[in-house]
């Protein structure tokens, strides 16, 4: 599932800027908290999740390169694969997502590599577009490669693409970016690493929270 992956950037470049552009024509989108900003590699951008429309909205608009997890079955489709792989997903089945060590060993292989990834911490999408209780793999993961987390909080595409929906609908799409979150300051004073991921995520979730308080 993850030997030999190969993220390239012009391919990259090219399919993000196609999708930000259609993007941009058919939604009235909004993004904030990125303004003049350096942002650090290894990462972790965390963001809820509500729509299918999630991933492509945060690869098409974050400043940089993304890598991020997706269902084996939406890579079936070779004009659908080409596209995800395009910007920067990687597939996993259904046996991986039941197990989760597995795609935890790929993004921490991927962070200490470096890069920057993308990650749902609700786990699934939310029913209700409300922010779901948080799964700790994210704090796991900046605790064991050292990379900051990112929060964003994407709103608009729950109402745009819901679950069950055949075609997302035109509107407002914003995404608010909040600061990061290191997670040496979790560690200090040689706090036991269960206790050290608690608080990190509750940190992580009110992050979250602040940003979904937002308004446009």
């Amino acid at each position: 599932m993850s030997e030999g992956f190969n993220q390239s950037r012009v391919f990259y470049l090219l399919v993000k800027g196609l999708f930000k552009g259609a993007l941009s024509l058919y939604f009235k989108v909004r993004v904030r908290g990125l303004e003049g900003r350096e942002l650090p590699s290894p990462l972790i951008v965390a963001s809820n999740h509500c729509s299918h429309l999630d991933p492509p909205f945060i690869g098409a608009f974050f400043p940089g390169q993304l890598c991020y997890l997706a269902k084996e079955e939406l890579f079936h489709n070779p004009l659908m694969g080409l596209a995800l792989r395009g910007l920067g997903a990687l597939p996993v089945d259904r046996d991986d997502q039941r197990g989760s060590s597995g795609p935890l060993r790929l993004m921490l292989k991927l962070l200490k590599e470096g890069r920057r990834v993308l990650i749902f911490p609700e786990g699934t999408r939310s029913p209700d577009g409300r922010l779901q209780p948080l799964e700790e793999g994210v704090a796991f993961l900046s605790l064991k490669a050292r990379a900051p987390v990112l929060p964003v909080f994407i709103r608009g595409t729950f109402e745009a693409f819901p679950k069950g929906a055949s075609f997302p609908r035109p509107g407002r799409v914003s995404l608010s970016f909040g600061d990061l979150i290191w997670p040496q300051g979790f560690l200090q004073d040689g706090a036991p690493e269960r206790e050290a991921r608690s608080h990190m995520l509750k940190a992580i979730g009110d992050s979250l929270m602040v940003l979904s308080e937002g308004h446009d």
